[in-house]
């Protein structure tokens, strides 16, 4: 099953990236979820806002930037054997998560936090997280949070 990239017909659209998966599973399951990340004003940002309704998954910290930053695009091929994924970060706009984006979550609100993604390899995301980790308690509530990157970056909770 499967075609190379240099063979393929068509190509289809998915959201992606760990942060953004485990927001749309713990939606599935019914725990509410909420992404934190940075989405470009652009075509591609409108798709990503219209997937997190579609998946009802909350996207109030999900920050749009200038389209100068770009949402990350991964092409996967879908054959088993010998794969290719390519992805495309250049001037990726969820490396422009701060310490502002962080510090708009109240974190009492939530049961736990899940951190995940290429964000976190930046050294704009060690100042802000750690200027932030003070709130970073959490209540005994049904409600989860987790932060990414993804194919744009994600924050869950619940």
């Amino acid at each position: 099953p499967g075609t190379k990239i240099s063979e393929v017909k068509n190509f289809s659209t998915h959201l992606g990236g760990s942060a953004a998966n485990t927001c749309v599973a713990l939606s599935q399951l019914g725990v509410q979820s909420d992404l934190l990340t940075c989405v470009s004003e652009d075509a591609i940002g409108e798709y990503i806002f219209e997937k997190l309704k579609e998946f009802n998954v909350g996207s109030n910290f999900c920050r749009r930037v200038e389209n100068k930053f770009q949402t990350q695009v991964a092409v996967v091929e879908t054959i088993l054997k010998n794969n290719q994924s390519i992805l495309y970060r250049n001037n990726s706009c969820d490396l422009q998560l701060n310490k502002n984006d962080i510090d708009n979550i109240n974190f009492q609100d939530y049961s736990a936090v899940f951190i995940s993604g290429t964000t976190l390899s930046s050294n704009r995301w060690t100042s802000a997280s750690s200027g932030s980790r003070s709130t970073w308690r959490c209540r005994g509530r049904a409600r989860c949070r987790s932060w990414a990157t993804c194919w744009t970056g994600c924050s869950s909770s619940n």
